[in-house]
């Protein structure tokens, strides 16, 4: 993954998996993050702190398969989330630690 603070970009190639591994959050909506799967086969989103892409967006569009994990509350709240146009999704969330988790996303297929 390469980017700035708040864009990133997967290099894995389709026989490779993409993990973004979100620790950090930024409260304001101006600095909401931007992650792009890319061709990554398998993408994993791991949201380990309250509010991690919060009003983000997260195209997966290109991936075969995309797992996001929401390990804390807030989690994708308020979020743009595009799916695999040819594959599958899973989200999970946390009990109690997920709590809003994914409130007023937006899921796009």
């Amino acid at each position: 993954v390469h980017g700035s603070p708040y864009s990133y970009q997967c290099t894995a190639t389709s026989s490779e998996t993409c993990t973004v591994d979100c620790t950090s959050y930024d409260p304001t909506e101006g600095n909401a993050v931007t992650i792009d799967c890319g061709e990554a086969q398998t993408c994993n989103i791991l949201c380990n702190n309250a509010g991690c892409l919060k009003f983000g967006t997260l195209y997966a569009n290109q991936s075969q398969m995309l797992t996001v994990d929401s390990l804390h509350r807030e989690c994708m709240a308020y979020s743009n989330i595009y799916l695999p146009d040819n594959g599958s999704a899973t989200m999970r969330m946390k009990r109690r630690m997920g709590a809003k988790s994914y409130v007023g996303t937006t899921i796009r297929a």
